[in-house]
Formats: C-alpha cells, sequence, structure tokens
C-alpha cells in the first residue's frame, strides 16, 4: 500500500451536512459493509449491476451535475475542467494528481494517491465492488455533461494498477 498523503490527517473542518454531501465523495465503511453483504446474498454479477443502476440514476438526479449548453469543444473541455474541481481544497487532501496540458478538445488527469481507494483497499472491499461504487460514475458524469465527452481510463488505482489516467475528449 502507498503511503498517506499528508493531507488525509488532516482536519477540513466541514459540516455534518458537508461530509454527506454529494452522495458518492465519502467512502463511509456501513456503506462498504453493506455493498459487501450485498455481493454474498446476491451474488457478484448482481451486486455489480445494482451498484451501477444506484449509481446512474443518483448521478443523473445531481442538481450539480448539469449538460453543458454548448457544441464548442473548447467550452465544455473548460467546464469538464471546472467540474473536476482539482484545485479545491478538499480534492488536494483527497487525491495527488498531476494535470496535464489541456487542449480545445482533451483534458488529461494522471492520479496517483487516492483517498477513496486506500479506505476500500484498508477494508479488504473487492476491488470490483468499491470500482462500480466509487470510479463507474466518472464515466456517468461525463456522459451527464455533454454527450461527446468520451472517458477513457485505462489505469484505476481502485482497481490495483499504480494510478489512475483521466483521458477526457470531445468527440465529433
Amino acid at each position: 500500500m502507498t503511503e498517506p498523503h499528508e493531507g488525509w490527517k488532516k482536519n477540513a473542518n466541514v459540516t455534518y451536512e458537508q461530509l454527506f454531501k454529494p452522495w458518492w465523495a465519502y467512502p463511509h465503511p456501513g456503506l462498504f459493509a453493506l455493498l459487501m453483504r450485498l455481493d454474498k446474498e446476491l451474488g457478484r454479477e448482481k451486486t455489480l449491476q445494482l451498484i451501477k443502476e444506484t449509481t446512474e440514476q443518483l448521478a443523473k438526479g445531481d442538481a450539480n451535475t448539469r449538460r453543458v449548453q454548448s457544441e464548442d469543444p473548447e467550452t465544455v473541455i473548460q467546464t469538464l475542467v471546472k467540474w473536476t474541481n482539482m484545485d479545491s481544497d478538499a480534492v488536494k487532501h483527497l487525491l495527488e494528481f498531476e494535470i496535464y496540458p489541456s487542449s480545445r478538445r482533451e483534458y488529461h488527469i494522471d492520479v496517483t494517491k487516492c483517498l477513496y481507494a486506500k479506505t476500500a483497499h484498508e477494508m479488504g472491499v473487492p476491488k470490483e465492488l468499491a470500482y462500480q461504487w466509487i470510479c463507474y460514475n466518472d464515466y456517468v458524469i461525463a456522459g451527464i455533461l455533454h454527450p461527446k465527452i468520451r472517458l477513457n481510463r485505462p489505469k484505476c488505482l481502485m482497481l490495483g494498477d499504480e494510478k489512475c489516467e483521466f483521458h477526457y475528449t470531445f468527440e465529433d
């Protein structure tokens, strides 16, 4: 396991309300225990399907996720950059990452440390279940933001890779 990011132990001064919103942000131990119980009772395939459907439903109902009303690739990519919120204090304490220069049609981020993945791995949550709950929504939200945004993530910390590679592309 990787060494902890120094910000993971910092007091973030959040309210309880902020702690419970947004729905996907905090990998609560009770939720992971429930996912593992569902996996045991229902089987992996059914559990993954239920998580996928729930993730999609929650993402589509999230008021913070809105379709970009533009067909200009640069505007869509700039909105995506703002949506990823990589310059916020919270994100800086949850993830360690590198952002690569964006073009009019592309945005690329590598995440090398992730508190979500660390927490899931330490709790013994099966990689596929944790991925489906925490990571799958990145694809869903990209599609909600704009139907021409494609996310390719060839590597993912949650699945055991050394980093997450996010390659967002605006396709015609």
